[in-house]
């Protein structure tokens, strides 16, 4: 009999945290949000997603560890978590914060000149690079909104691999140690 998958709640909770956090740096500080949402949504998922690993290496417990049935778990709270925080992104940059495009230049154009300085970049680099960054586009449309997801799934699965494998190493470590 197959044991339900406890990704999906999880990846609801972590996705509601993420929203949370997301909103909470806004109207905060969107700078601060541009800045820090990437570390604490990683943070946040990390999290999550091993103690999800942990049920799930609980409930297997006693049966040989097949990856899969660790993975899946621990995948399915990233890719929940992460449709949430897409599809609020989505609404919330193109329903409620209209402005939020503009916001996101400005915070690219002082974040790449200050880094540009930082580095001691030319004059003319820096102006050539904050030309580009001026004509870029900073629209989040459904099709950049699926693009982001999308990747994102890469990312999670290396993620969700990474924390299965771990646990597999730890119990294979584990049952040699109690002989088994």
């Amino acid at each position: 009999m197959e044991k339900p998958n406890i990704g999906f709640k999880y990846g609801l909770i972590a996705g509601l945290a993420l929203v949370i956090a997301y909103l909470g740096l806004f109207y905060a500080d969107p700078a601060l949000l541009f800045r820090r949402m990437g570390m604490l949504a990683f943070a946040i998922m990390l999290v999550v997603m091993i103690g999800v690993g942990r049920m799930a290496n609980k409930r297997l417990e006693g049966e040989e560890l097949i990856f899969r049935e660790l993975v899946r778990p621990i995948f399915t709270v990233f890719v929940v978590s992460m449709g949430v925080m897409i599809v609020f992104h989505y609404v919330f940059y193109n329903f409620f914060d209209s402005n939020m495009a503009t916001l996101i230049k400005e915070w690219f154009m002082e974040e790449g000149k200050r880094q540009m300085e930082l580095a001691d970049k030319s004059p003319e680099y820096i102006a050539k690079e904050m030309e580009a960054l001026q004509s870029g586009d900073y629209n989040y449309g459904l099709f950049k909104a699926l693009q982001t997801y999308v990747l994102s799934l890469v990312f999670g699965f290396l993620m969700a691999a990474s924390i299965a494998v771990g646990f597999m190493y730890v119990g294979m470590w584990k049952g040699a140690a109690d002989g088994r």
